[in-house]
């Protein structure tokens, strides 16, 4: 996670109304090092953190909650986190999509046709779920920028998925 990221998602939240961000339900989608689950409960926020890569999330993920718990720095911090090992396009997670206020996406542009609409159609059964007023933020890796045709495509998809607003920065934020 690129640091200097984290204090540009909460600025862009804020700039969707989303202010305060006390006691928002926040959904990050491979969450590795936990760091912007952990910005997000400093902002107050109720966080579900999810990494789906059972070696990052035994990795990183786990040792990294286990040793914020222990920290009397942290420990506050982590009561607001619940952390899964779990496919977050998966049916397991429902209740999280339905729940969220704020969901945060490392968005990775899926391999092939096949694998992109597979992908997309799985994406879009969890977006459904959202309820209105929910943002969606996106960190974008590839290639990526405001003018570009996966960009675009994306932009296309969110919209028939329901979204408006589309800002771009270095992340992609729509509004449901």
């Amino acid at each position: 996670t690129d640091l200097s990221l984290i204090p540009e998602v909460f600025s862009v939240l804020s700039q969707h109304g989303q202010v305060p961000l006390q006691g928002k339900k926040f959904l990050e989608i491979g969450t590795g090092d936990l760091r912007n689950a952990l910005g997000a409960a400093a902002e107050g926020m109720e966080v579900t953190a999810i990494e789906k890569d059972p070696a990052i999330f035994m990795g990183e993920t786990y040792r990294i909650f286990e040793a914020a718990k222990k920290d009397e720095r942290t420990k506050d911090l982590v009561s607001k986190i619940q952390i899964l090992n779990a496919d977050a396009l998966s049916e397991e997670v429902r209740s999280h999509w339905e729940k969220a206020d704020i969901v945060f996406f490392y968005y990775t542009e899926p391999k092939g046709a096949a694998e992109r609409q597979k992908f997309l159609h799985r994406f879009q059964i969890q977006l459904s779920r959202l309820r209105p007023g929910s943002i969606l933020v996106l960190l974008l890796f590839g290639s990526y920028s405001a003018t570009d045709e996966n960009t675009e495509n994306l932009k296309d998809f969110l919209g028939m998925s329901g979204f408006r607003n589309p800002q771009i920065t270095r992340l992609l934020t729509v509004v449901r």
